[in-house]
């Protein structure tokens, strides 16, 4: 899993095309299976099995909204509502 994504990896890619098994730090790899794109700098972690990496990325997601909301909310604070 990795950020709010999760999937069993199918395929490594590397930037010249070719399956690889492993990536170090700073490599650009194409991964194949993830549920979505991970954000650039995401770190990528291996768990036990697919429903542990569920409620990991159900426990993120949650608390990526919970901030995007409390930055909504600061965003309004002080500002007039101006009808369209």
């Amino acid at each position: 899993m990795t950020g709010i994504h999760y999937g069993r990896i199918r395929a490594m890619i590397s930037d010249w095309g070719k399956r690889i098994d492993s990536a170090g730090p700073s490599m650009p790899i194409e991964i194949l299976g993830l549920s979505g794109v991970p954000q650039a700098g995401d770190t990528l972690a291996s768990v036990k099995d697919e429903a542990t990496a569920k409620q990991i990325q159900a426990d993120s997601h949650d608390k990526a909204e919970k901030v995007h909301r409390e930055g909504e909310d600061e965003d309004r604070q002080g500002q007039p509502h101006r009808p369209l």
